[in-house]
């Protein structure tokens, strides 16, 4: 039918340019506005001829403005990518770099190469209606606004459409955070005004759901410190098919942007899962001697059987604690056996989830019929992983926050199923067999911090 449809509208058009050349008239000379393909910002983008449009969302209002600027001079070094854009939007800081005439606040850039190498930024200044943003004015946005990262991808959409689109978040990283308590941060923290602001789960992923309306992310990557976690897997799983980032504490220099460019122009195909191969690949190179450092690929389509199986398995091993000695056992698992991604203290603390299964398994051999679901749901969610220690890892699962050494806090309230807040991450809501409840009705970690048992 839609054949049918396509050759009547076709013929149609013929026919009316026809009657139109009889009177001295082109059909080609009227503008339909859509046909500029300016990145602009006041045109609409041409057709979609490329096959990716990457965006980096380079939240450098903070002691980082020094690495994104050597990030965004690595993109400009490397060989970019046949049929790829690469936007950047990039918020700097006052005091930490003099480069590049000193500029504050946030400029769009259209990424080109350098040539020569050089430390200066000569990439393409864009404007933006949708930012408010011009290439003559500088402007300062709040990169922690939802508004800002949802114009962002409203922008890159129309200005240079693609098949699939990509998101880089660089910056600070937290992990789940949502608010609240002294570690109240998730991603794209803002220092800028003397006052510090970030971006939570919640936040971001209905930005990016605004943002592509409808499309989703061929890719999502985390250039952050504790990016690939449980808590965002599941948060993000309805808007991008794959996503990457380290579960443990990332190195101030993050990832190497032209190691991951000139991977991406030596292949033939860029589908998402070269993309995330690449960005395994340029980790793997740079962090090979550093201790625990950790990268995973994830397939998000696969992560509800993931994250379902996780907290079944919680669930069944909540059930075996009926004593404090009980208790003591699988607390020591978490906090002694396990691996564990923390950035000191305090902080809060992380633990490999797959790692932590196993481990309880061990100490409680009726859970191996769980375990072994989980272990066959992240054989497929976990696309690829690596750590410099271990050889392989899992995402992170957020277990408490860490006070001191060995000294663990209660968890914050948005952290506790049940509290009707509506910045609650989705897993916080769904794991209710793994995460605290509001009424402490038994999940697992009910049982190892608010549970009294009889003596």
């Amino acid at each position: 039918m839609k054949r049918f449809v396509d050759f009547i509208c076709g013929t149609g058009f013929l026919f009316f340019a026809l009657l139109l050349s009889l009177f001295g008239f082109s059909a080609c000379s009227f503008d339909s506005g859509a046909s500029s393909n300016s990145v602009s910002g006041e045109g609409h983008g041409g057709g979609s001829g490329n096959s990716w449009t990457l965006v980096v969302y380079m939240a450098a209002d903070n002691a980082l403005e020094p690495d994104a600027i050597a990030d965004l001079n690595e993109m400009e070094s490397a060989v970019l990518p046949s049929g790829m854009d690469v936007l950047v939007l990039l918020d700097r800081a006052e005091g930490y770099d003099a480069s590049n005439d000193d500029w504050s606040g946030t400029r769009l850039f259209k990424v080109r190469h350098d040539s020569g190498d050089s430390n200066r930024i000569v990439s393409e200044r864009l404007s933006s209606v949708e930012l408010g943003l011009s290439a003559d004015v500088d402007t300062e946005l709040d990169m922690s606004s939802k508004s800002t990262l949802s114009a962002l991808l409203s922008f890159a959409r129309r200005s240079c459409p693609a098949e699939n689109y990509g998101l880089v978040v660089w910056g600070h990283g937290t992990g789940w955070r949502s608010g609240d308590a002294a570690f109240s941060r998730a991603f794209a923290v803002d220092e800028g005004g003397g006052s510090s602001s970030y971006m939570t789960l919640s936040d971001m992923r209905q930005a990016v759901a605004k943002g592509l309306d409808g499309d989703t992310l061929s890719f999502l990557g985390f250039d952050t410190c504790f990016g690939a976690c449980l808590e965002s897997a599941y948060e993000f799983r309805s808007v991008s098919s794959f996503m990457v980032g380290s579960p443990s504490v990332e190195a101030q220099s993050g990832w190497d942007y032209c190691s991951l460019f000139n991977s991406l122009s030596s292949v033939e195909s860029i589908t998402p899962e070269s993309f995330c191969g690449c960005a395994m690949s340029q980790f793997k190179s740079q962090y090979k001697n550093s201790v625990n450092a950790a990268f995973c690929v994830l397939d998000l389509s696969l992560c509800q059987d993931a994250v379902s199986a996780f907290d079944t398995f919680s669930s069944n091993a909540a059930l075996l604690i009926d004593s404090y000695s009980a208790r003591d056992s699988l607390l020591s698992v978490f906090e002694k056996e396990c691996v564990s991604y923390s950035s000191g203290v305090p902080s809060d603390f992380y633990v490999d989830s797959l790692d932590v299964v196993r481990n309880i398994a061990k100490k409680c051999g009726e859970l191996y019929f769980y375990a072994d679901i989980v272990e066959e749901s992240f054989s497929s969610f976990v696309v690829d992983s690596w750590n410099s220690t271990y050889g392989t890892c899992s995402p992170g699962v957020f277990f408490a926050s860490e006070k001191s050494p060995g000294v663990f806090s209660t968890h914050p309230d948005l952290y506790v199923s049940g509290n009707q807040n509506p910045l609650t991450s989705q897993f916080v809501n769904f794991a209710t067999g793994y995460v605290p409840t509001k009424i402490c009705a038994g999940s697992l970690l009910d049982k190892l911090f608010y549970t009294v048992f009889d003596k």
